[in-house]
């Protein structure tokens, strides 16, 4: 696709544009800033004409007269109308009054002359000797009568035109103010003088800019049009051929044009070094890839992107998606035995080959310590301890590992510095556990194995912090709160979802990302319980006798305490023989949690409905007493708490036993 050609304007051109411009709004702006100044100057040129004649005329008429009643003798005033007219023509005066101002501010005219006869004849009535005005005393007379002779001014309109009035005092030898003498001049000569001054300013500015541009063109020429136009055609050559050698100009003036020039220059010697640094590199680039598409191939091999294993009685699922080509997470599953399925999680520092590369380290040693029946605890320690004495990156690694007995729900574990898992069930929790120091920074840590029980639909949740970091675009952590928000609403079914809960907690993690690039890499490792069903065989009795005898031997494996064991089994003996005599159950199943005060068992059976809590055995006679009623009041005697439900034609009927719980014989 052809990309539209902009049109390209020569930098002359541009710059008279620009330059004419900034003339017209330089001069307009001199124009309206200097008003007043062209108006002020003007004003001064008609006071200095008018001062002069003012001057004037007080001589012609101190020449003739003594005293203002002079002017009583018609033949003084006709001399100085002569006089005072010809001085009017001779100085461009307009008009021309002699006037006295009495007490109550009346004038009285004692001269009036024009400097043409027409303006003579017009008004002589209205100003000859003797007439009076009783317009408002001006500020200019005020001033004039106080002794002022710099001359003030009024403008106003008289016969007709708009004339500017200079108002003079004429005194006698004394200083005194005898009247006052008025020369009125038109205020088209004024303006016409104001547009003289701005005319004359203007053509100066406009010549001087004009100067100054014929330089400024010269010089832009020599020293930025020329020079840009060498280093033009010096950058085209280079683009088309990169050995050529850039030479440049000889000059004497350093500006910003020889700063381009140095920096072109500068820059042809780095990109000519940079190609041959490619050319080097290129091949050395190629061979890393190759590596790092082996390396990933390996990993994928290693740590698939998703898989799971699912039974009757468990389903467990992975998924592995790296933030780059080859990452640093991974997980783990495959089974110990027939009824033990082991589960790793693992979170190494650092991202890239040698993270994948320590990652299969770890793992494969982690596997093929615990296959060897050694515990998960001491798997761990002594992978530490292994990688250690080999560790000259100082990676490390973040693990947790777990061993879940399929018959009994017991789940082992071990934790070395990684996130705590959650246990998924109607109110999913996040596990209590200790963090444990990470693999690789220090001998001899002496991890710890612990255990639990999950109970028939439980499982447990293990995760890396790529889902509880991982941000959206206001910087905001996806955060553990979201992620049992999520396994909450996804509540646990009689049927096994480890795959479609893990993967639509990824697909949320990725919405909260709304499109931003993975941070890091987001592992997840779900493990879902539920529960071992024991199996009538033929003969009913046999079922009693071998079935309870593995439930007494998952008891004393779990409860060290003697006493603690004893009351666990004579509870769940006397409640087992009942659900064998009398419910009519084929199938029994029972779960164990062990907490710090107290034991919880669960009995399952799929016999008729009976509620054990409400019943009222003391009630029934003595022969009926027999008929399930003494085991269900032996079962209340050893346990705190006793609780039932009916679920799916199910009776489930949980006991809870405290640690202090006297034997049986300290209690007959």
């Amino acid at each position: 696709m052809n990309k539209t050609k902009k049109p390209r304007i020569p930098l002359m051109r541009s710059m008279l544009i620009i330059v004419v411009i900034s003339v017209i709004v330089t001069v307009s702006f001199f124009a309206v800033s200097s008003r007043n100044y062209f108006d002020d100057l003007a004003i001064n040129e008609s006071r200095n004409a008018a001062k002069i004649a003012y001057v004037g005329a007080e001589e012609l008429i101190y020449s003739e007269i003594t005293d203002i009643e002079d002017f009583d003798n018609e033949a003084v005033r006709e001399k100085l109308h002569y006089y005072l007219q010809r001085l009017c023509c001779e100085s461009e005066i307009e008009y021309m009054f002699c006037y006295t101002l009495d007490d109550q501010g009346i004038r009285h005219f004692l001269m009036y002359c024009a400097s043409d006869e027409k303006a003579e004849n017009e008004y002589w009535e209205e100003y000859y000797y003797g007439i009076t005005e009783d317009e408002p005393v001006s500020e200019a007379e005020i001033k004039a009568l106080a002794g002022d002779r710099k001359g003030n001014y009024e403008f106003r309109q008289e016969f007709n035109d708009y004339i500017c009035a200079w108002i003079f005092p004429l005194t006698d030898e004394d200083g005194n103010v005898d009247a006052l003498m008025e020369i009125d001049y038109k205020y088209i000569h004024i303006a016409d003088l104001i547009t003289t001054l701005r005319i004359r300013s203007w053509l100066m500015v406009i010549v001087v800019m004009a100067f100054t541009l014929i330089i400024a063109r010269v010089l832009f020429k020599s020293f930025v049009l020329k020079p840009i136009s060498i280093l033009s055609k010096d950058m085209e050559l280079f683009s088309k051929d990169k050995s050529i050698n850039y030479e440049k100009r000889n000059t004497h003036i350093a500006n910003e044009v020889t700063d381009i020039e140095d920096s072109f220059e500068s820059m042809v010697k780095d990109i000519t070094g940079y190609m041959k640094d490619i050319e080097k590199f290129t091949a050395r680039d190629v061979q890393i890839r190759t590596q790092m598409d082996v390396a990933t191939k390996i990993q994928q091999g290693v740590v698939p992107d998703k898989y799971g294993i699912k039974g009757k009685e468990y389903d467990v699922f992975g998924a592995s998606f790296p933030a780059r080509e080859v990452g640093g997470d991974f997980y783990d599953i495959f089974f110990l035995s027939e009824n033990k399925l082991c589960a790793i999680i693992g979170d190494i520092s650092g991202k890239g080959i040698s993270a994948a590369l320590f990652m299969m380290l770890v793992k494969s040693s982690i596997r093929e310590k615990i296959r060897a029946g050694i515990g998960v605890a001491k798997a761990l320690n002594e992978t530490n301890d292994y990688i250690c004495s080999s560790n000259t990156e100082c990676m490390f690694a973040t693990i947790f590992a777990l061993i879940l007995d399929l018959d009994t729900g017991k789940v082992t574990y071990a934790n070395a510095g990684h996130n705590p898992p959650i246990i998924l069930s109607d109110e999913p929790r996040v596990l209590n556990v200790e963090s444990g120091i990470v693999l690789g920074l220090f001998d001899d840590m002496n991890i710890k194995e612990n255990t639990l029980f999950l109970k028939e639909g439980e499982g447990i949740f293990l995760y890396t912090d790529g889902i509880t970091e991982a941000v959206n675009r206001e910087g905001e952590q996806f955060g553990m709160d979201c992620m049992i928000t999520h396994m909450r609403s996804y509540k646990v079914t009689s049927g096994f979802e480890a795959r479609q809960k893990s993967l639509s907690l990824i697909d949320k993690v990725v919405e909260h990302e709304d499109g931003l690039d993975q941070f890091d890499d987001i592992t997840c490792l779900m493990a879902l319980y539920g529960g071992k069903e024991i199996k009538e065989e033929s003969e009913r009795s046999k079922l009693a006798a071998d079935d309870f005898q593995r439930v007494k031997e998952t008891i004393f494996s779990v409860i060290k305490d003697e006493d603690r064991a004893k009351n666990a089994i004579l509870a769940c003996e006397e409640i087992y023989a009942n659900i064998l005599d009398y419910s009519g159950a084929d199938r029994i199943s029972f779960v164990l949690e062990e907490k710090e005060d107290r034991l919880g068992i669960k009995l399952v059976d799929n016999g008729k409905s009976f509620d054990p809590v409400n019943a009222r055995p003391m009630e029934k006679k003595f022969e009926e007493l027999d008929l399930g009623g003494m085991g269900i009041m032996l079962a209340k005697e050893f346990s705190r708490d006793m609780n039932y439900k009916r679920e799916m034609n199910r009776n489930i009927l949980s006991l809870t036993i405290e640690k202090d719980t006297k034997v049986l014989e300290d209690r007959t």
